[in-house]
């Protein structure tokens, strides 16, 4: 035995001879859980994806989700929009959608070229169902409108999704007038899922 192999062997018994039996269990599954767990992850960098019009119009860049999320899974997305074209007088709001629901969105706002909105949200699969899936968590709509920042969150308790059937994270924007100057492009579309380990999301 070497002598790397010899401390190893003495940190592992006294590991064991100091933590009781249950807890031991426990550390293993945590061990586990770094083991086994990886989050799906898919990050889009889009060229010529823009909306010009009035309605609410999702952008051709999507991601679909898994079929059958688990209870607990995790589902982190980061989007930027910018604001590519505008009359001085148009709006323009955007928004984050997982299937119809309704992540993050903002009120409206008067943009200049290249002024940039950043909608994110961290939520949690709570519930399964195709039409009464449920997640929690929070979204959020950071507006940059000539150097000033605006943060608007959107709390979520028990917001119903598809947690079962493949939903598609998109993301949409629309003017206030009709024009051929207005137009508003999707530049990143970034989607991570994180499921977690068999026994690790627990209800109490």
């Amino acid at each position: 035995m070497s002598e790397s192999q010899a401390i190893s062997a003495r940190v592992a018994a006294r590991i064991d001879g100091s933590i009781p039996a249950a807890e031991r269990t426990k550390l293993g599954t945590a061990v586990r859980t770094l083991q086994l767990v990886r989050p799906e992850r898919t990050v889009k960098q889009i060229a010529n994806d823009s909306v010009t019009g009035t309605a609410a119009t999702a952008f051709a860049g999507k991601v679909t989700l898994p079929d059958n999320l688990k209870l607990g899974t995790k589902v982190r997305v980061t989007a930027v929009v910018s604001a590519e074209a505008v009359n001085p007088s148009d709006t323009l709001i955007s928004a984050l959608k997982w299937g119809s629901a309704t992540l993050a969105t903002h009120a409206a706002i008067s943009p200049s070229a290249a002024d940039k909105v950043v909608l994110t949200a961290e939520v949690i699969v709570m519930v399964q169902g195709s039409a009464d899936g449920e997640v929690g968590g929070i979204g959020s709509a950071d507006t940059d409108v000539g150097g000033t920042v605006t943060t608007t969150r959107t709390a979520h308790s028990d917001t119903t999704v598809d947690t079962v059937g493949g939903a598609d994270i998109t993301v949409t924007a629309q003017f206030s007038t009709a024009s051929g100057t207005n137009e508003a492009a999707l530049f990143l579309l970034d989607v991570e899922v994180i499921e977690p380990a068999d026994g690790e999301f627990q209800t109490v």
